[in-house]
């Protein structure tokens, strides 16, 4: 093998190194957070009786509500519910509306999601895109909802987790997204 080969398979080693380091950390951060949330015995009910400590949340549920829209609702009908909220890009100082670009909040979104709208988001095209319909909503929920239980970054920084591995993320970020709106 070149000294010429070598070094080519040097530099994409230490690429690959380098992305695998990235993606370690962030999941090393955002995992006890993602496990905590969605881990059955913090949706559980409180009970007092030993068999209903040991069913877990399927005898009698607290009835403990979130206070989350979902996709359906910021599509909105009639009117732009998301301009509504007064939010502006970051970058540009524009009004986010249903016509801004997802790229505009969820800059990491991977292609073809970065050249849609809000409004073409939310209404969703099938279960690969569960994922960035209800990470919009719950971004849009932090605005709406004061009690909301998550963070804007908490929701972008799932959001990237997600992007690096759609498809070991993406069942638990949408089914984490789904238990805060219903």
């Amino acid at each position: 093998m070149s000294t010429q080969e070598e070094n080519k398979v040097s530099v994409q080693n230490s690429v690959l190194t380098k992305d695998r380091r990235s993606f370690i950390k962030k999941s090393a951060i955002a995992a006890p957070i993602i496990a905590s949330i969605s881990s059955r015995p913090v949706w559980a009910s409180v009970s007092s009786a030993v068999s209903g400590n040991l069913s877990g949340n399927l005898s009698q549920p607290s009835g403990v509500t979130f206070p989350g829209q979902s996709p359906g609702y910021w599509q909105g009908s009639n009117t732009d519910r998301i301009a509504a909220l007064g939010l502006t890009n970051p970058a540009t100082g524009q009004l986010i509306t249903g016509s801004s670009l997802f790229k505009d909040i969820f800059t990491d979104a991977p292609a073809p999601y970065n050249t849609y709208t809000f409004f073409q988001i939310l209404h969703g095209n099938g279960d690969a895109q569960q994922p960035s319909r209800f990470s919009a909503a719950a971004y849009f929920n932090t605005y709406y909802h004061a009690d909301y239980p998550l963070s804007r970054t908490q929701i972008l920084g799932f959001y990237s987790i997600y992007v690096a591995n759609p498809s070991i993320e993406g069942p638990i970020l949408h089914n984490l997204y789904v238990n805060l709106t219903h």
